[in-house]
């Protein structure tokens, strides 16, 4: 079973469930032209910057260094939902994909056009009025792959936050 996963804001910050049985990111990336971190280096499209071991290093969170037990998290409060930090979709149990959630993913009492969804296409525009939507981006921040253990990402100022200390991949690359 998928699980989304939210960590609030704050030292004191916590973890929730947000969603069960609720697969978010499509896993099919390919990672055979993974490289080192290097601050120099453009990524083509295709590629991410890889941190092997990753488990080990002093910036993994405990979330990734121990099992998930999801009867461990409690359901987010909806009142909860603005003090997100970051989302974690873990999905079949061995990935683990990282969004930072920023203001820009928060939206409340906004309204939309939208022309319908896959399933319910439509030709006429409607207005919808929502309140309180988490935007989910196309391409998580980072994916974490525990069976290798190794971290998958593609902009390191996008984790850093989530992975406190992780910013010394910069300096080593700098060296």
């Amino acid at each position: 079973m998928d699980y989304l996963i939210s960590k609030t804001k704050g030292a004191n910050g916590s973890y929730y469930k947000i969603l069960s049985d609720a697969t978010i990111f499509d896993i099919a990336y390919e990672f055979n032209n993974a490289r080192d971190y290097d601050d120099e280096y453009k990524l083509r499209d295709d590629e991410w910057f890889v941190v092997d071991s990753f488990s080990t290093k002093e910036y993994c969170i405990p979330l990734l260094q121990e099992d998930f037990v999801p009867t461990s998290y409690s359901y987010m409060r909806r009142d909860d939902y603005r003090k997100i930090d970051f989302v974690v979709s873990i999905q079949n149990d061995n990935f683990y994909l990282f969004q930072k959630i920023t203001p820009s993913y928060l939206y409340a009492k906004k309204c939309m056009i939208s022309w319908g969804n896959i399933v319910n296409p439509s030709d006429q525009a409607r207005l919808l009025k929502e309140d309180d939507l988490l935007i989910i981006k196309d391409i998580p921040d980072c994916v974490y792959v525990k069976d290798i253990d190794k971290l998958y990402f593609k902009n390191l100022n996008a984790i850093t936050s989530i992975f406190n200390g992780i910013n010394v991949l910069y300096r080593e690359a700098t060296d």
